[in-house]
């Protein structure tokens, strides 16, 4: 329980289980939390709550209805309910897009109310917004659309599953308690235990780069149950002795709860019949996105779906704000503001004017005291008695001075950006020797958001899983 950072946790062991009786097996399920009861002198400390250490109990080749009834995980950020809410979110994160909205919404209540007058119609400005939001919109739905075709493509993998009558599942359907083989170059499916394996000792080789960045291979030991299947592999033999015999086991796994430590596993394996409960540890457990350097391995999974490591490790796909968006929302403010200044200054201006030239713009109707011949000669003329309104004129100013801020901003930023990414396409000093040959650069995303410099295995998984690079290992079976 290290990767837990518990001190004195209890080990596993049988005597101190409340177990459910093997009858409440039945139709593969069962109760999958027990308690594990500690002794008074042992002193140690406890788990989930005062009186135990909550654990998950694991039927070899059956499922328990209390745990991930699927294998599918989601990379996608959207779906059809919350699309537009967060699309458009994402849009008016961007302050020109929020101040030309803003804009144009106060162009139209000038035309629908006439309290003051618009140098512009409101078309002019709403018009041309939501075309460049529409596009934007456009091409997030497509970008998203393609990560639930990877998503669905990952999800209808063929795996060897050896359990449950033998044969081939989509990987969206494996559940734990399945017992899985994997040979060499293909992904775990799926977090397992290792039953079997075709190194000697019945061992096997994986690497988990796609889960903590680390290339170097890792060796990985089947349970220790000393059964004689285990060491079919020794001389290079087939997996199917193996995969039989762990397809007619008997026993239970029993180990922590669904967590995010990628470098801690603590459990143990009792076989049925009363045999000796023996330890479990990482080295016994494959996790999902690793990739098998072995012939074979076989192993029974105890974590799948959003319960396994990998999962527990994704952040939720972000919503991208880059580092130049950022920049560009602080000038723009600052454009703002000086236009906002300048709109005050012309609107006081206005209203200075008006009342120092009063006498010599009665024309305008907004003279308070009229002359008697005017009054008599057009005694049905309406005079507004108000001078000009400071407020409004405010309104009229900062509407018209709107273009300090080009509505083409962003379309700049975006041309600017696939320039530049064709340039790197380009640049023959961006090349990189492999096996003789010359590897160019290849920009694949316009984002210029600053990648996270952690290089802890959680923000690194998470970085893994969130931009799909765990899918460029070969799936877990090939199809039949």
């Amino acid at each position: 329980m290290q990767g837990r950072g518990v001190k004195n946790a209890p080990t596993l062991l049988p005597w101190h289980c409340k177990r459910p009786p093997p009858s409440s097996w039945a139709g593969g399920s069962a109760g999958g939390t027990i308690v594990l009861v500690l002794p008074a002198a042992t002193g140690a400390g406890t788990m989930g709550g005062a009186g135990g250490v909550k654990t998950r109990l694991v039927k070899i080749g059956a499922f328990n209805a209390g745990h991930a009834p699927h294998n599918r995980l989601v990379t996608a950020k959207f779906t059809l309910l919350n699309f537009l809410p967060l699309a458009l979110f994402a849009q008016f994160r961007r302050v020109a897009n929020l101040y030309f909205l803003l804009n144009g919404m106060l162009m139209m209540f000038a035309e629908v109310t006439g309290a003051f007058n618009s140098p512009y119609t409101s078309y002019t400005t709403l018009g041309p917004l939501m075309f460049l939001i529409t596009i934007s919109l456009i091409n997030d739905a497509l970008t998203d659309i393609q990560r639930h075709r990877a998503d669905m493509r990952m999800d209808a993998t063929a795996v060897d599953v050896v359990s449950r009558g033998g044969g081939q599942l989509r990987l969206a359907n494996i559940r734990s308690g399945d017992v899985l083989r994997c040979v060499r170059g293909e992904a775990a499916p799926a977090d397992f235990v290792m039953l079997a394996g075709s190194g000697e000792a019945s061992t096997a080789y994986i690497d988990t780069a796609s889960i903590d960045g680390e290339t170097s291979l890792k060796l990985r030991r089947a349970a220790p149950l000393g059964l004689a299947w285990q060491a079919c592999g020794d001389d290079g033999g087939s997996s199917e002795p193996a995969a039989a015999a762990a397809a007619a086991l008997n026993g239970v796994v029993e180990c922590d709860p669904p967590n995010e430590h990628v470098n801690a596993f603590t459990g143990n394996v009792a076989l049925d019949g009363g045999g000796e409960t023996l330890p479990l540890s990482k080295e016994n457990v494959v996790l999902r996105g690793s990739t098998v350097h072995s012939a074979w391995v076989v192993g029974v999974c105890v974590y799948s779906g959003r319960e396994s490591k990998l999962a527990k490790n994704m952040r939720e796909a972000p919503i991208k704000f880059s580092q130049l968006d950022r920049v560009t929302n602080r000038a723009v403010l600052i454009a703002l503001l000086l236009q906002l200044c300048l709109a005050v200054i012309s609107s006081g201006a206005m209203v200075s004017f008006d009342r120092r030239m009063e006498d010599k713009l009665w024309y305008t109707g907004q003279k308070q005291t009229f002359a008697s011949y005017l009054e008599a000669r057009w005694p049905d003329l309406e005079w507004e008695a108000d001078r000009a309104s400071f407020g409004w004129g405010l309104c009229t100013f900062f509407i018209l001075y709107c273009f300090f801020i080009p509505m083409s901003l962003y379309v700049t930023f975006d041309f600017a950006k696939i320039a530049q990414m064709q340039f790197i396409d380009w640049d023959e000093d961006m090349t990189h020797e492999v096996d003789g040959q010359a590897v160019r650069a290849k920009a694949r995303s316009s984002s210029t958001a600053a990648r996270s410099r952690s290089s802890s295995p959680r923000a690194t998984a998470s970085r893994s899983c969130s931009s799909g690079s765990w899918r460029r290992t070969r799936p877990c079976s090939r199809a039949a």
